[in-house]
C-alpha cells in the first residue's frame, strides 16, 4: 500500500475528520450495538518536531487539549499546548493533597421560596484555596476530580461537612429545609453509592428529608434501570432528588415519571432570556407542576427575572439577585439578618 502523502494543512483536517465520522457507526460487540467517541491530538513533522518520540509527545498535548474543549473532536498541536498540560499535572499532583491539607471550602448560595421571601436553603458549591497560590476555579478543578476519580473522596467530605454543618445551624435555632448536594457522574455510577449516602446522613445527623442530591439529566440517561432503583432507594429514606440544568438535556415526559423525582432546576441560560424569551420556562413549569415537582430558577440576576418566574408559579429562585454563594460565616450573617427582616 503506497504511504498517504499529506501536503497541507486543509488535507490534514480532511483526513482527521474522516477519521472521526468512522466513530460515527456503532460497533457490535456480542450482538449488541456499541457507540463510542474519540479525541484526537495531531502533529506533522518536521513543524511539530523531527524526532518520533518529540511527534507522539506533542499529539498527546493536543489530543488533552481536544479532551478538555469537550471530547469527540481533534485539535492540531499547537506549543501552547505543552503549557497547558504540564499546568493540568501540576494541578493534578496539588489535587491529590488538597483533601488531607483541608484546602476545600464550602460555599453556600442562598435559595429563597417567592410565595414568601423566606430563605429556604442553599445550594452546596466547593471551592478549592491551595496553601500556596490563590483561589482555583470550579471549572478547572472539578474536571481534574472527575477524571481521576477524586471526585468521589471528596464528594462524600461535601457530603459529611454540609451534614454537619446544618446539625450545628440546627442546634443555633438556624433550621433550614433545604440542603442541595451536586453528585457527579461517577459518585452516582458507583454501585454502592446508596448505602454509602446512607452511611454518611446517619453519620452526620441531618434529616433526609433536608437534603437534596442534585443530578443532571444526562447522568441520568446511562443505564437507566440501575439508576431508577437508586433514585427509589433515596426516595424511600426520606432524601430529595433534584434534576440541575433542566432543559439542556433529553429527558422525556415518561422518563421524569419514572424518576419520582422531587424537584427541577432550570438551567441559567434559560433564566437569561427572560422575560423576553419565554416559551420554554412557561413550558418547564408547566410540565413541572402537572407533575407535582416544585421548580427551582437559578442564575436569577434582575428584578424582571424575579418578577416573571413569580407571576408564572415558580417555588424558588437562586442567584446573585438574591446573593452570590458565600463562605459560611458570611451565609450565617445573611440567613439572621433575613430572619430578621
Amino acid at each position: 500500500v503506497a504511504p498517504l502523502q499529506i501536503h497541507n494543512d486543509t488535507q490534514l483536517k480532511d483526513l482527521a475528520s474522516r477519521l472521526m465520522q468512522s466513530f460515527d457507526k456503532p460497533f457490535v460487540l456480542d450482538g449488541q450495538e456499541v457507540f463510542v467517541t474519540a479525541s484526537m491530538g495531531i502533529t506533522a513533522a518536521p513543524e511539530d518536531g523531527k524526532e518520533i518520540e518529540d511527534l507522539l509527545r506533542n499529539a498527546e498535548a493536543a489530543m488533552y487539549y481536544a479532551k478538555d474543549k469537550g471530547r469527540n473532536t481533534f485539535k492540531r498541536y499547537k506549543s501552547a499546548f505543552n503549557e497547558t498540560l504540564l499546568e493540568k499535572l501540576q494541578l493534578t499532583s496539588m489535587l491529590r493533597r488538597a483533601l488531607e491539607r483541608q484546602e476545600f471550602q464550602i460555599y453556600y448560595q442562598p435559595q429563597q421560596e417567592l410565595a414568601t421571601g423566606k430563605i429556604l436553603g442553599f445550594e452546596a458549591l466547593l471551592r478549592w484555596q491551595p496553601q500556596e497560590g490563590p483561589m482555583v476555579f470550579p471549572d478547572r478543578f472539578i474536571p481534574i476530580l472527575e477524571e481521576t476519580g477524586l471526585i468521589v473522596p471528596v464528594g462524600e467530605w461535601v457530603l459529611r461537612e454540609v451534614g454537619r454543618q446544618v446539625q450545628r445551624w440546627q442546634k443555633q435555632g438556624i433550621t433550614l429545609q433545604h440542603a442541595s448536594i451536586n453528585l457527579s457522574f461517577r459518585q452516582f455510577q458507583r454501585p454502592d453509592i446508596v448505602q454509602r449516602i446512607l452511611a454518611i446522613v446517619e453519620e452526620s445527623g441531618i434529616p433526609p428529608a433536608t437534603l437534596c442530591l442534585e443530578l443532571t439529566e444526562s447522568i441520568m440517561m446511562e443505564h437507566m434501570t440501575e439508576n431508577l432503583k437508586k433514585l427509589h432507594e433515596l426516595r424511600a429514606a426520606g432524601i430529595s432528588i433534584s434534576i440541575d440544568d433542566f432543559g439542556t438535556g433529553y429527558s422525556s415526559l415518561n422518563y421524569l415519571r419514572q424518576m419520582q423525582i422531587h424537584e427541577l432546576k432550570i438551567d441559567r441560560s434559560f433564566i437569561n432570556g427572560l422575560p423576553e424569551n419565554t416559551a420554554l420556562v412557561n413550558a418547564i413549569l408547566g410540565m413541572a407542576h402537572s407533575l407535582g415537582l416544585r421548580v427551582v430558577a437559578e442564575g436569577v440576576e434582575t428584578e424582571a427575572q424575579r418578577d416573571f418566574l413569580a407571576a408564572h408559579h415558580c417555588e424558588i429562585i437562586q442567584g446573585y439577585l438574591l446573593s452570590r454563594p458565600l463562605p459560611l460565616e458570611q451565609f450565617e450573617a445573611f440567613i439572621l439578618e433575613s430572619n430578621r427582616a
